[in-house]
């Protein structure tokens, strides 16, 4: 597990996923110290919850909590992870900023959401505009 959690700069789970790896951390910012090295970044997609992400800043563990984006009708959730970690690394690459790459992620998995499954990414863009004009998150 130690191996490939550090063989990526961006390591992303859901919330069953860290349960299983991390039963024996006190919380995610013990099992981040543990197992990952300072240019890496853990992101913990936790659905309706929305995300955490854990990065170094300065030598300390920054932790940071994204909500997710609020949806009233969930259409098809397939996909929403690869969603969400294509939107986080676009971004990411773009701003060079964790916490404005995983507000990106949200919203990219959000409108996800909205379609019924890789049939109409076509109109992952438009959902997009709409989740940020209608749902914002705050």
């Amino acid at each position: 597990v130690e191996e490939w959690l550090q063989s990526a700069l961006f390591v992303q789970m859901n919330a069953a996923e860290y349960r299983l790896l991390a039963e024996e951390s006190r919380n995610e910012v013990d099992f981040f110290q543990q197992y990952f090295t300072d240019d890496q970044v853990l992101l913990v997609t936790r659905g309706a919850k929305g995300a955490v992400a854990l990065y170094k800043r300065e030598n300390m563990v920054a932790y940071k909590e994204t909500p997710a984006y609020p949806i009233r009708k969930i259409v098809d959730t397939t996909g929403c992870g690869d969603a969400f970690g294509a939107g986080f690394v676009v971004e990411y690459w773009r701003s060079e900023d964790v916490n404005k790459a995983v507000e990106f992620a949200q919203l990219v998995a959000g409108a996800n959401a909205l379609l019924r499954g890789t049939n109409e990414m076509h109109r992952l863009s438009e959902m997009m505009e709409f989740l940020e004009k209608h749902h914002p998150i705050t």
